[in-house]
């Protein structure tokens, strides 16, 4: 008997297992889409939400559906974005997902503020921190924060966005996480 045959029929290889698809794409989507590759990502989040769907597990589906709004916010389909985080938001309420839920208002509040919302953007953007500042998500608080600079300097209110960029700063520096560029500019 060699290694590669089987001894028993219960036992499958890992990479048939409904799961081992739906979450090796979401991560391969997540990969590429934080190294450049929105093309690869796009396929990767699309199949992972696909066998998320078809598996009937609200949970991945919903972290498919963030992945998807980041990676169409980053192409400029602000349309598409705001479609797919407000979907994973309304699965977020009705499963009661709080960490996703925080995930979703940041990226909606980052949608928003590209498309001239200030008001809704920093809505988001305020229930995002709430939440994560509750459930002491760092990450997701120091994103909250970005988007609260960021209103901040296009309302016109340069001491908050100094306010907010500072605390999103301290905040990555504790989660010993690296900001993007945007959020340094206070």
């Amino acid at each position: 008997m060699d290694l590669f045959t089987r001894t028993d029929s219960r036992c499958s290889p890992l990479w048939e297992a409904p799961d081992y698809l739906q979450k090796s794409n979401a991560i391969l989507a997540r990969v590429y889409r934080d190294t450049g590759r929105t093309d690869l990502a796009s396929t990767h989040a699309e199949q992972a939400l696909h066998r998320a769907r078809e598996t009937g597990d609200p949970a991945n589906e919903t972290d498919c559906l963030i992945t998807l709004g980041s990676l169409h916010q980053l192409n400029g389909r602000v349309d598409l974005a705001s479609a797919h985080l407000e979907e994973a938001l309304r699965i977020t309420r009705r499963c009661d997902f709080r960490h996703q839920q925080a995930e979703a208002h940041a990226g909606l509040a980052h949608v928003r503020l590209g498309s001239g919302d200030s008001d809704v953007a920093a809505d988001h953007a305020e229930t995002a921190l709430t939440i994560a500042r509750e459930l002491e998500l760092r990450l997701t608080e120091g994103r909250a924060l970005i988007a609260l600079a960021a209103v901040g300097r296009a309302t016109g209110d340069p001491a908050t966005a100094a306010r907010h960029a500072a605390e999103a700063e301290r905040v990555a520096q504790e989660a010993s996480y690296r900001l993007p560029p945007v959020a340094r500019l206070s």
